[in-house]
């Protein structure tokens, strides 16, 4: 998720291929290019291959296990605990 002068635009990863992204952005829709999808996308290769979601060290294992079950609820975790970044 990042927070801009343009609103709220969300990148998503898929889940078999991590270099391939995609962001809700209007750049990203004109141009298949945008800030947000480059951030990911250098996060992931300085990282091996992953990106990792900034969550507070208080979030309980079992809630953060329990997003991982499907989409939606890591989706709805990563709103509620992860880092927004802002560029």
């Amino acid at each position: 998720m990042f927070l801009g002068e343009e609103g709220v635009s969300e990148v998503e990863v898929d889940a078999d291929n991590a270099f391939n992204v995609k962001c809700s952005c209007q750049s990203y829709g004109k141009f298949k290019k945008c800030k947000h999808a480059t951030f990911v996308l250098n996060k992931i290769e300085a990282n091996d291959g992953h990106y990792g979601v900034q969550i507070p060290d208080t979030i309980d294992d079992e809630i953060a296990m329990a997003a991982l079950n499907d989409e939606e609820s890591f989706r709805d975790f990563v709103i509620r605990y992860g880092k927004i970044e802002v560029l």
